[in-house]
């Protein structure tokens, strides 16, 4: 425990870490925090994917059924 800073030092996961006993969570690491970014970012790359590809097909059909309405 480090009564200066207020934190308590934890063995977690195989590494130290430290804890805010008044908020009951521990203070991310660097490393933590970037690949938590890069989840997101991959996550928001794939979202975005997911929703060209829906737009794509709405128009496909739009298309399509402009078609057989003109026939």
């Amino acid at each position: 425990r480090s009564g200066v800073l207020n934190l308590d030092f934890r063995w977690t996961q195989g590494r130290l870490g430290l804890y805010v006993p008044e908020t009951g969570r521990h203070i991310t690491t660097l490393a933590a925090e970037r690949a938590a970014r890069l989840r997101a970012e991959a996550q928001a790359r794939a979202e975005g994917i997911r929703a060209d590809r829906a737009e794509a097909r709405l128009r496909e059909m739009t298309e399509t059924l402009r078609q057989l309405r003109s026939q």
